[in-house]
C-alpha cells in the first residue's frame, strides 16, 4: 500500500483519482494539462489513456456499464464492465469512456445551464450528481445515466438544488445513497 502512495503523490501531483470497486486501475486526471492516465496498482505501470488539448479534467467517477447487455455481469475475476465519467470544467463538459477502449471518448454534456461541473458521484440507482463551482449553482442530476448506452450523445441534467456559495465536492454513504 505505501508504494501505492508514493507512486500517486510522486507521479500525480495537483490531480485527481477515481476507482471503483473491481476496477483493476485507479485512473489520475491532470487538471488543466487534458491528460488521463491509468495506473495499474499492482505493478506501478502508468499508461496514458485520454490527452485533450485545452481541456481541464478536474474530477472523475468510475461506474458500472448498466447498458452493456452482451457482457457477463462479471468475469472470472470478479471485475465488472465500467465506464470512467469526467468532467471538464473550465469548458463546462462532461466526458465517459472505456477505459479499455478510450477512443470511445464521448461527450454527454455541452455546455448550458450548468456551468464550471466537478463530477461527483454515482447513486444506488444509476444517476451522475454533479456540483458546480458557479455560485447558486449547486446540485446537477443525470438521471440513470449507468442505463444509458455509450455513444448515446449529450444528457440534459436536472437541476436538483441551488446553493448561495459555490459548491467544489460531494460526498455519500458508502452504501450508493
Amino acid at each position: 500500500m505505501c508504494k501505492l502512495r508514493w507512486a500517486l503523490s510522486v507521479v500525480c501531483l495537483y490531480s485527481v483519482g477515481a476507482w471503483a470497486q473491481g476496477a483493476p486501475q485507479v485512473f489520475v486526471s491532470t487538471g488543466s494539462a487534458g491528460t488521463i492516465y491509468s495506473l495499474n496498482p499492482a505493478n506501478g505501470s502508468l499508461t496514458q489513456l485520454v490527452y485533450t488539448q485545452g481541456a481541464d479534467y478536474e474530477g472523475m467517477v468510475v461506474a458500472p456499464d448498466n447498458a452493456v447487455a452482451d457482457l457477463p455481469p462479471a468475469d472470472p475475476a470478479g471485475t465488472t464492465h465500467y465506464l470512467v465519467y469526467v468532467c471538464d470544467t473550465a469548458n463546462s463538459r462532461i466526458w465517459r469512456f472505456d477505459p479499455t477502449a478510450p477512443a470511445t471518448l464521448e461527450r454527454i454534456y455541452n455546455g448550458g445551464a450548468l456551468q464550471n461541473p466537478q463530477c461527483g458521484r454515482i447513486t444506488s440507482t444509476g444517476d451522475l450528481v454533479v456540483s458546480s463551482t458557479v455560485a447558486g449553482s449547486g446540485l446537477w442530476v443525470f438521471s440513470g445515466i449507468t442505463n444509458v448506452a455509450l455513444g448515446s450523445g449529450v444528457q440534459t441534467p436536472t437541476h436538483l438544488i441551488g446553493v448561495s456559495g459555490s459548491s467544489e465536492g460531494i460526498a455519500q454513504k458508502n452504501i450508493g445513497d
